[in-house]
């Protein structure tokens, strides 16, 4: 039987954190503390602390550093505008109506990423590409890794308003995205699927092909829907 608990529980620390982010206890520019000392001061499991941090990560408060650390980069009265109260996984309906919302910002930013990316913007895209592979072999759910790679696209676009919606909207989904990692894994060569689908974004990004940025990245989407279980009309198309 599902433990029911892990999600409000969930909930409950992401919004102590971000009590305390408002609070300023954690300026901008600050570290965080580590994950396991989170956990022993909240009196939680680290898995509670690392899905709560994702949560605040995904709302564009926090960002994690590669071998020094978590770091405020925004604090929460600067994030609020458009919201979506989070989604549970078997809500297919307003599931659906939301991906539809994120392939429509996605497939843009895409075609715009392949017209407008510069050498940065390649080296960004594939340091997050390399790092989702990373994640994936390691035997990680690679949640966080997955949302770096498409926000590495949607920052090429060099259109501030994809990233900033993007991220808000992954937050919204990320329950079904672990559910649909988890489902991805008990399947055969599911896994490399997402990769090659997302190894053929990133080439035509490279290739300066918008248009097959955009149908690429489109059917990767409808796939991810149909990883849920999740019918968008048209979204194959």
């Amino acid at each position: 039987m599902p433990d029911v608990r892990t999600p409000s529980l969930v909930d409950q620390i992401s919004e102590v954190l971000r009590g305390r982010l408002a609070r300023g206890e954690w300026p901008i520019g600050a570290r965080l503390p580590g994950q396991k000392d989170l956990a022993v001061e909240l009196g939680v499991s680290v898995v509670v602390v690392r899905e709560a941090l994702a949560r605040l990560r995904a709302d564009g408060l926090v960002q994690p550093r590669q071998g020094a650390g978590v770091f405020v980069v925004a604090t929460p009265d600067m994030s609020r505008g458009f919201r979506v109260a989070r989604i549970e996984s078997t809500d297919h309906l307003r599931l659906a109506a939301v991906l539809e919302v994120r392939t429509s910002i996605e497939v843009a930013a895409a075609q715009l990423a392949a017209m407008r990316r510069d050498d940065e913007d390649i080296a960004a895209c594939t340091q997050a590409f390399r790092a989702l592979r990373a994640s994936l072999g390691s035997g990680a759910d690679a949640v966080a890794e997955d949302l770096d790679f498409h926000l590495a696209i949607a920052r090429a676009s060099h259109n501030e308003y994809y990233p900033q919606l993007l991220r808000h909207l992954y937050e919204v989904l990320m329950r079904a995205v672990q559910t649909a990692r988890e489902q991805t894994r008990a399947l055969p060569r599911r896994l490399e699927q997402v990769q090659d689908e997302h190894a053929g974004i990133l080439q035509a990004i490279v290739d300066r092909r918008p248009d097959e940025a955009g149908r690429v990245m489109q059917r990767h989407l409808a796939n991810s829907a149909k990883r849920l279980a999740i019918d968008i009309p048209g979204a194959g198309a």
